[in-house]
């Protein structure tokens, strides 16, 4: 099925248990509900920037280059604030998301689940001959590949209390932020 552009919109897999993007989602799923761990499923979006292509005139200034907010939909939140990321590729368009994502939101617990430890293929050269894993760890974020670890199981049952919002200028969060 395609959407605006012709760029393909993704559907959701109906199962007996719900409704997920992949079969790797799915199985991550089941494996939390085997281990009776309170989860959401694509429940929460926060806001990040990208660097638009763009140049934006502004009144005071002239021409300058403009930012766009974008929408990070998390696909797994346990409670009290476990983010899971479940990728079975991990393109370059996913790893800037994910460190923007990081950069805009420090506060967050997002953690990585890898369907496969494959290769990552970039046109970068700095990127060649280091796996999924690899460049996580060297951007902070846990990551496993396969199955969540039995620990992050364990933290998730008995972690307890909410981090606070980082407050940057007197603003909560991006959304926050005045306009202009």
């Amino acid at each position: 099925m395609k959407g605006k552009r012709g760029i393909p919109r993704y559907r959701k897999r109906i199962t007996s248990r719900g409704k997920y993007r992949s079969n790797f989602e799915k199985s991550v799923a089941d494996v939390l509900r085997e281990n009776k761990v309170d989860f959401q499923y694509e429940s929460r979006t926060f806001d990040y920037l990208v660097q638009s292509r763009n140049w934006v005139i502004c009144e005071l200034c002239g021409p300058i280059k403009g930012q766009i907010v974008r929408k990070y939909l998390v696909d797994f939140e346990l409670k009290n604030e476990i983010f899971i990321e479940t990728k079975g590729r991990l393109t370059d368009k996913d790893r800037s998301k994910l460190l923007s994502v990081k950069k805009h939101h420090p506060e967050l617990d997002l953690r990585l689940v890898f369907q496969r430890d494959n290769l990552i293929k970039s046109r970068a050269a700095r990127d060649n001959n280091i796996r999924y894993s690899e460049w996580a760890t060297k951007n902070g974020f846990p990551n496993t590949v396969g199955e969540i670890p039995e620990q992050w199981i364990k933290e998730a049952k008995s972690r307890k209390g909410t981090p606070k919002p980082v407050v940057v200028d007197g603003f909560k969060a991006l959304g926050d932020y005045p306009n202009g």
